[in-house]
């Protein structure tokens, strides 16, 4: 049984176990990161949507990447609510996505959020939500407890003035010493010459455990953590500008770099089991979807979008089913669908955003059935309805 020795800056040494972290975290708790169940996408029909409802006129979506709203379905009521950032005041809203009331609002923040995160703790029942604004400041917020905020994180800045992109991914039961521990795990795109690498802390203090080796220089714009079954070890996937690296979360080395050419940015990805393999899938501003094999290390196909262009920003990549992905194609507003088993686009639609759109998220609708909320930098979030038998055009 392997361990290494982590040292919070208070100097106090915490020995975090390797072998297995967490029993309970299955690969559906927040290690794979587009959160459905295989159930649940081997019942979804084919996509293609439509246009349904303006649900929000006033959602600060321009800071933010993949996480800079989120929606959520509650244990405790059961009903599904919206988790925003209103832009004229900076306030955190619930709001119900049907009666479309604010069932909370966060007040006092100070500036813009780059991420608005909901994590569910099922096996203890318990709901989050985890808020990053531009100063550099990740809160964990208790939903269960009446939105009480369990712990303040103030990540390193060495230029005060200037700001810096977080995200951030949890782990539950994560195995500390003889104690299981609940963990934030917190990455950057540095600006400028700032180097800081990926952070470790406790999720319900606040206090930090460890720095993540060989991330320093990384621009990170997403975080997948991966929990590798074939050494039982956890792994933190960094899609960054010019670089994809797997680093082993708990010792001091790479497991793979897979990809690192100049100018290529990877920005939203998951990680999808397929007949016992892991599989990664991740979106580039190349007008491309990537698969890799995270066992053998391997680039298994690249699918491009376009026949045309050849800079499309993806953003939002989320598997919809076993044949079909979803992304956000930023560069025209317009959301895509592609074939997994044609390795081709077949679908997309657009024209309802007026500015960028960089996030989506799926819902099951209790009236449409399966559908889509998009956030873009004209402050909308818009449903989109999914049409099985419809066939849309492609936009090229």
């Amino acid at each position: 049984m392997s361990s290494i020795s982590i040292t919070d800056e208070n100097k106090n040494t915490i020995n975090l176990n390797n072998n297995s972290i967490a029993e309970e975290n299955s690969l559906k708790n927040n290690i794979n990161s587009n959160n459905i169940d295989d159930s649940r996408l081997k019942a979804s029909p084919p996509p293609n949507f439509i246009f349904q409802e303006e649900i929000v006129s006033y959602c600060d979506c321009i800071c933010g990447l993949n996480e800079s709203f989120d929606v959520f379905n509650s244990i405790e009521d059961k009903n599904d609510y919206l988790i925003i950032s209103n832009k004229d005041n900076h306030n955190i809203e619930i709001i119900n996505l049907y009666t479309k009331k604010i069932s909370k609002s966060i007040e006092g923040n100070s500036t813009k959020f780059i991420l608005l995160k909901y994590y569910l703790d099922l096996g203890k029942r318990k709901e989050y939500l985890i808020s990053i604004d531009l100063k550099s400041v990740i809160k964990i917020i208790s939903i269960t407890d009446n939105y009480n905020i369990l712990s303040k994180i103030e990540f390193p800045r060495e230029f005060r003035n200037n700001w810096k992109i977080l995200n951030c991914a949890v782990l539950f039961y994560a195995q500390i010493g003889s104690q299981k521990m609940d963990i934030i795990i917190v990455s950057n795109r540095q600006r400028y010459m700032e180097e800081q690498g990926t952070k470790i802390y406790n999720l319900h203090s606040g206090q930090f455990l460890k720095d993540v080796s060989n991330t320093k220089k990384n621009k990170v714009r997403f975080i997948i953590p991966w929990f590798n079954g074939a050494d039982e070890q956890y792994y933190l996937i960094q899609l960054c500008e010019d670089l994809l690296v797997v680093v082993s979360l708990l010792q001091n080395e790479i497991y793979a770099k897979l990809s690192e050419e100049r100018f290529k940015s990877y920005s939203s990805g998951f990680v999808h089991k397929e007949d016992e393999i892991d599989y990664l899938y991740t979106s580039t501003n190349w007008s491309e979807i990537c698969i890799w094999n995270l066992i053998s290390k391997e680039l298994v196909k690249t699918i491009k979008v376009s026949v045309k262009y050849d800079n499309i920003r993806l953003y939002g990549l989320l598997l919809w089913n076993e044949n079909h992905l979803v992304s956000i194609d930023d560069t025209h507003n317009a959301i895509i669908i592609i074939d997994l088993k044609q390795d081709k686009v077949i679908s997309s639609t657009n024209y309802k955003h007026k500015e960028s759109v960089r996030c989506v998220k799926r819902l099951k609708h209790k009236i449409y059935g399966e559908c889509l909320l998009t956030g873009g930098d004209d402050y909308t979030i818009k449903l989109w309805k999914n049409i099985p038998d419809l066939i849309l055009p492609i936009f090229q």
